[in-house]
């Protein structure tokens, strides 16, 4: 059995890697953080080499630098959307939030007695209509 993926998504697992090294201060930085050498780290972006970037490098990168540009490939690969969670003003968040979700079933509201309203009064609406 042959790999999954495209040449394309081959390619980008390589690209997302390297703009993680970059976010993380460069090769000698991210390395500093991670199990592997620079060097490890430089064959991981390269497209000609077959080594790719392991999952707990990755884990690695992104802890550091806080960047997720290697989940986000790997998320749209999957058709995912990464999104990170609210960290600060979460409660604010959720409040808005509620008052968003009263607000919209009050507007049903509204409109499902404007539409009561509309067709109890079309018989009389119809027949005013017929006078003129």
């Amino acid at each position: 059995m042959g790999r999954q993926l495209t040449s394309e998504m081959y390619t980008a697992l390589k690209a997302a890697p390297r703009r993680q090294v970059k976010r993380s201060g460069g090769l000698e930085s991210a390395a500093s953080v991670t199990r592997v050498e620079s060097s490890r780290l430089g064959q991981y972006q390269h497209p000609q080499h077959s080594r790719f970037v392991p999952i707990d490098v990755a884990a690695d990168l992104v802890a550091d630098s806080g960047s997720t540009e290697i989940l986000q490939t790997l998320a749209g690969m999957a058709n995912c959307v990464l999104l990170p969670l609210p960290s600060e003003n979460a409660d604010a968040l959720a409040i808005d939030f509620a008052k968003f979700g009263e607000e919209t079933a009050q507007s049903f509201a509204d409109y499902h007695k404007a539409l009561t309203a509309v067709s109890t009064a079309q018989p009389e609406i119809l027949a005013l209509l017929r006078t003129l």
